[in-house]
């Protein structure tokens, strides 16, 4: 008898037997019939469960439920993860699931169907880059670009440049493009000129939108022909994580992490920032001698600002002040621009 508890919990006498029967369990309302191993005390005749016997009938249950529903089994989810190399974190937030909702199924917890379905929609490269490419701010920069280029790269996937700009950028022009169809030659030169000598995410952000709505303001016309949006941290471009990711995953643009040697009041972290910095030279013949004038203009006048400094000046704006939280801006606020 391989038993660990070797006497009857009921007498304490030392004549029991394992023995085995067949039940039903009642799996979200359908009957699954599964063998349960169990000891019976031949002096008393009480039958008592083995709990350390790893005898996991439930498991098992919940094993066969899934296999009538075709649905993805504990290995099968865990494999699926690895697959894109994702952490439980990363994919948990991918899905916009809790972390504990993510491990309790890879050990075994029975998921509902509607999880179900969006696993198995994963399964798929091509909707996992779709969903990225939707929610760019659901991973930090650079796991975000590192994650992209594995899809890129390991399952041929087009460049995400391509499928970002087909996606995301092929609206008409208006006055919330600044007259313009998104360029994304004078976008990607644009980035490289400003981060030359490295700026901070939000920095960058803010110099965009002062770049292309300055040139607004004296031109009538921006330069990258971005939209731009009110966000909590002043206006940001639409897409911003995906169109800086673009680029990391491309090579022409590095982002590094900066520890400000502060730590998160609320999270208990580090606080880190992400600093982009040019892999190469911009183009600046792309540019017109107008548009250059506005690009000098914009670095000197912010050259020495830090990233609170501007994100507050930003604040300032008609076009922020007057928008709400997700809402996009109207180049036609460049007439009361600051600068």
């Amino acid at each position: 008898m391989n038993s660990i508890i070797d006497f009857c919990t009921e007498c304490e006498s030392k004549n029991i037997e394992e023995i085995s029967r067949v039940e039903e369990l009642d799996i979200k309302g359908e009957k699954i019939a599964v063998t349960v191993t169990y000891w019976h005390c031949k002096d008393c005749g009480w039958d008592f469960e083995n709990l350390k016997s790893g005898n996991n009938y439930i498991a098992t249950a919940y094993r066969i439920y899934r296999e009538r529903h075709k649905m993805l089994q504990p290995e099968d989810i865990k494999e699926l993860r690895k697959k894109y190399g994702l952490t439980q974190g990363e994919l948990a937030k991918i899905l916009g699931w809790g972390l504990a909702t993510l491990s309790r199924y890879e050990k075994g917890a029975l998921q509902d169907s509607a999880h179900d379905n969006m696993l198995k929609i994963l399964k798929n490269p091509d909707n996992l880059y779709t969903l990225l490419i939707d929610y760019p701010d659901i991973l930090d920069a650079k796991r975000y670009s590192e994650i992209l280029k594995n899809l890129t790269t390991t399952y041929r996937i087009n460049s995400l440049s391509d499928n970002l700009v087909k996606k995301c950028f092929s609206y008409p022009e208006s006055t919330y493009s600044g007259f313009r169809k998104f360029d994304y030659e004078k976008f990607v030169n644009v980035i490289l000129f400003l981060c030359k000598n490295g700026a901070l995410k939000t920095k960058l952000n803010k110099l965009l939108f002062y770049t292309d709505f300055k040139h607004f303001k004296e031109n009538t016309l921006g330069i990258t022909g971005l939209k731009y949006s009110h966000d909590r941290f002043g206006p940001v471009p639409i897409y911003y994580q995906s169109l800086t990711g673009s680029l990391v995953d491309e090579g022409i643009l590095q982002v590094n992490e900066i520890n400000y040697g502060a730590i998160d009041c609320n999270t208990g972290s580090p606080i880190i920032g992400e600093e982009y910095k040019s892999s190469v030279e911009p183009d600046m013949t792309v540019f017109s001698l107008a548009e250059l004038d506005t690009l000098y203009k914009v670095k000197q006048h912010f050259d020495n600002w830090g990233s609170i400094k501007i994100s507050e000046f930003s604040h300032q704006e008609d076009g922020y002040k007057e928008t709400e939280i997700g809402e996009e801006i109207s180049y036609k606020y460049a007439e009361t621009l600051s600068i």
